[in-house]
């Protein structure tokens, strides 16, 4: 059964969560091979479906705890690192003088803070290694 969705079966997440046609993107895998993009919600029926003993809301109240802790270290500036995932980090880029490709005129750009993210190297060869199967 999936559990977000009493009465469908739990073979492939991406028909569990959310019936239809996947979108072309980031993969999802599941039982049946690898679908379509993965958002949150997915995220939750995954994390439901390979701990049993975990509901549907506490696989959600899990993802939403991990997700905002990152979202307020990142907005305080803090460096996150994940080992064999990546690490985020906030870059700030200092203000510069852009030219308006239509009129040719001068721009001020003022400085901002951006995320980065930089791949660990078990993920980018995971990554790789799954672009050879395809």
């Amino acid at each position: 059964m999936c559990p977000l969705q009493p009465g469908r079966e739990p073979g492939m997440l991406r028909q569990c969560a959310r019936p239809g046609l996947p979108r072309p993107g980031f993969l999802l895998p599941t039982a049946a091979g690898i679908i379509g993009p993965m958002n949150r919600s997915d995220l939750f029926v995954a994390l439901a479906e390979r701990h049993p003993l975990l509901t549907a809301a506490d696989a959600e109240a899990a993802v939403k705890t991990l997700l905002e802790g990152m979202t307020q270290a990142l907005a305080a500036g803090q460096r996150i690192e994940i080992r064999g995932f990546g690490s985020f980090a906030v870059v700030t880029r200092s203000p510069r003088l852009a030219r308006n490709p239509r009129t040719g005129e001068k721009v001020a750009v003022p400085g901002k803070r951006v995320l980065h993210f930089k791949p660990g190297k078990a993920l980018r060869e995971a990554v790789d290694a799954a672009r050879e199967r395809v």
